[in-house]
């Protein structure tokens, strides 16, 4: 994914300490995240004077409660806590962000379009699918209804890649 489309999905600043921990989570640092796998993220550390410096801190993804949550530790020390589906709820405009695929990016205009405008509209309307299953208490009924979800709205996404694949070619 390049550079410019690595949206933030958590950007906050949390204070222990004498310290305050800026940190930014975004899909690449999620990516290949498993549960139970702890994986680094890059945070400033800023003491009191206003001193401030890069530092590496420890998240790791958790099954609690009937949900994941994502833990961020500094030196074993437990900074902060919060429900990944607190972080998902953000509009992260999946659908807008493949829009911007060039199309070329296939090698050829037709397929390139072709597949942008599928990948447009099936991610898209995962992401809604996955936003009304958040009341699922299990990991495996929430999966269960996001699939039935998206089989209910086969015809939709169909017409939507359709018109979002009619649209790219009209570029050309």
């Amino acid at each position: 994914m390049p550079k410019e489309f690595a949206m933030n999905l958590l950007d906050v600043t949390v204070s222990r300490d004498e310290f305050q921990y800026r940190l930014q989570i975004n899909q690449r640092a999620l990516r290949g995240a498993v549960e139970g796998q702890s994986f680094s993220i890059i945070a400033e550390r800023i003491a009191q004077n206003g001193l401030s410096e890069r530092i590496r801190l420890v998240a790791s993804i958790l099954y609690r409660d009937g949900g994941l949550i994502i833990i961020i530790r500094h030196n074993h020390k437990e900074l902060a806590r919060w429900p990944v589906t607190d972080m998902l709820a953000v509009d992260i405009g999946v659908e807008e962000i493949i829009d911007q695929l060039p199309p070329l990016l296939a090698g050829d205009p037709i397929i390139g379009c072709a597949i942008r405008a599928g990948l447009s509209a099936v991610l898209g309307q995962s992401v809604q699918c996955y936003r009304l299953s958040s009341q699922m208490e299990h990991i495996m009924e929430r999966a269960m209804a996001v699939l039935h979800c998206l089989r209910q709205n086969l015809q939709p996404i169909g017409m939507k890649a359709g018109r979002k694949f009619f649209s790219c070619i009209a570029g050309f």
